[in-house]
């Protein structure tokens, strides 16, 4: 499902007077006593909708789950799924109280969906490794190191995966994209194409695209690699730092053997059962 979008004005004169002439939105501001000028950011808020304008841009951001949570009686849990449905009302209504969406294209985008595992989170990241491109995720970057959290950054998107604080069987997969424009096979997108179905269809491939990505393993034992030769490579393949310190010659090779004795030993069968749940999620959210 889309959380948020973040859409960029191209006219941000026209979207500043417009925003500062607006009784409805929180807006915040200040200007200088003599001159009256006007000092930057401006900021505002309102039922989900974010408003900001700085010395060169103006901006938008739209969080769907709390815009639904605002105009429904029916509300969305903070760790359940948005519909299709849903998503096009809340879309309906950000884009009834935007300055002319047609001007603004889209920066920034948050993809994420919950899915139920039958083991404690916690524990999966535990028994498990969690990889992407055979990198292990940013410690450094997770706020506060707060435990159930991981999280791999890029300069133009990064993955996230979080726990359910309530549900310790949930957990979170999301793809945050930075930087749009950067993705080619994404193109340029206009707010009002989300609701093109097609627009949705690639948004969606790429998000699994990313996720394919992603390795997560059994971490190794005697119990799961019975060989003692596949286990020392399988070892080595999963040490931290191992495949940074590799020429690409090499580290092609190893990976070769590396992802045969994950499929030897069936050692991604986790992967394969949070894939398959996150289809069944897109599928739910698509239908209905």
């Amino acid at each position: 499902m889309i959380v948020y979008s973040r859409s960029c004005y191209s006219k941000k004169l026209y979207y500043q007077l417009w925003l500062l002439d607006q009784k409805l939105f929180q807006i915040e501001h200040k200007t200088i006593y003599k001159t009256g000028q006007i000092i930057y950011p401006i900021k505002g808020r309102f039922n989900g909708l974010y408003f900001e304008i700085d010395e060169y841009k103006g901006y938008l951001t739209g969080f769907y789950n709390v815009i639904y949570n605002n105009m429904s009686d029916k509300r969305i849990g903070a760790c359940s799924n948005m519909n299709y449905t849903k998503f096009i009302e809340s879309l309906k209504t950000q884009l009834s109280l935007m300055y002319d969406p047609l001007d603004t294209n889209l920066t920034v985008m948050s993809i994420s969906y919950w899915i139920i595992i039958d083991i404690d989170v916690q524990d999966l990241f535990y028994s498990h490794l969690i990889i992407h491109k055979l990198k292990y995720y940013n410690s450094n970057k997770i706020p506060k190191k707060k435990k159930g959290f991981i999280k791999f950054d890029y300069d133009d998107y990064s993955i996230e995966i979080s726990i359910c604080k309530h549900e310790k069987k949930k957990m979170k997969i999301t793809l945050i994209l930075k930087n749009i424009k950067r993705f080619k096979n994404l193109g340029k997108i206009n707010v009002t194409e989300l609701y093109d179905r097609n627009t949705l269809k690639r948004l969606f491939q790429f998000y699994f695209k990313k996720f394919d990505e992603i390795l997560i393993v059994n971490r190794i034992s005697a119990n799961n690699v019975s060989n003692q030769k596949d286990r020392d490579l399988l070892r080595s393949f999963t040490s931290y730092g191992h495949w940074e310190a590799l020429d690409k010659h090499t580290r092609a090779r190893q990976k070769k053997v590396f992802y045969r004795l994950i499929d030897k030993y069936k050692l991604d069968a986790m992967n394969k059962v949070i894939r398959q749940l996150l289809l069944w999620e897109h599928e739910k959210f698509i239908n209905h």
